[in-house]
């Protein structure tokens, strides 16, 4: 959708400078680092700009190889390389991560000229990722919460709408807030964009009690709803 996000920015005629474009490295363009490299000139070419304001590498493992291969870590390697490159020819402002558990990002810091600034993981009160959050904190990356719906499971759990009916609020606001009040910037998918408008308002409008935190806390149960990571070598 890089082309369609072009054609808006361009419809919108809102300066470059007050956006902030993400994009990812898919673990297919990880194959080598000058394939890494080309994959990023290949999105600023779409997105029909200069630069972007944050590259992640998506996934920990390439595209068509054994989750127990070694071949993982050194075509990570050469991917951070690549993004590293990027970011010195001002091409990419800020670089990081997606689905990489705590070894994985240990590797990366253990080689990295320039550090993760974010690792975007899969973060809700089902899945609270303590561990993980408490490693980044400690090394000042910068942890982001994707599928904070449990792809839209959690949306109709009766333990969070308990919560939401006792907030006055609804239950993607609810889990958004929980996100928020724990330091955790969020990444939530809608097509509509009246929802869109109220995920970013509501989650401001309120604060979830002490109570109503420890009650989406004790949800916590180790369940994923998107991809495992920790098959990866």
């Amino acid at each position: 959708n890089e082309e369609d996000i072009a054609v808006a920015i361009a419809a919108s005629r809102v300066p470059r400078e007050t956006l902030f474009l993400t994009s990812k490295v898919a673990p297919r363009e990880m194959t080598s680092g000058e394939n890494t490299y080309r994959a990023v000139m290949g999105m600023l070419k779409r997105l029909d700009t200069t630069y972007l304001d944050l590259c992640l590498l998506h996934w920990p493992g390439v595209s068509r190889v054994r989750h127990d291969s070694k071949v993982h870590k050194e075509k990570r390697v050469e991917a951070w390389r690549a993004l590293e490159r990027l970011c010195a020819e001002g091409k990419v402002r800020a670089i990081g991560v997606s689905n990489f558990e705590k070894r994985h990002v240990q590797e990366i810091l253990k080689i990295a000229k320039r550090r993760p600034a974010v690792n975007q993981v899969e973060v809700h009160p089902l899945f609270q990722q303590k561990e993980l959050r408490a490693f980044c904190a400690k090394e000042q990356i910068l942890v982001e919460a994707y599928a904070s719906f449990g792809e839209g499971n959690l949306l109709r759990d009766a333990r969070v709408k308990k919560v939401a009916d006792a907030a006055g609020r609804s239950p993607a606001a609810v889990l958004l807030r929980w996100a928020y009040q724990k330091g955790l910037p969020v990444n939530p998918k809608s097509v509509s964009p009246e929802r869109i408008r109220e995920n970013h308002h509501s989650v401001f409008a309120f604060k979830l009690s002490e109570e109503q935190m420890a009650a989406l806390d004790a949800l916590e149960c180790g369940h994923k709803f998107a991809w495992n990571p920790k098959t990866i070598a």
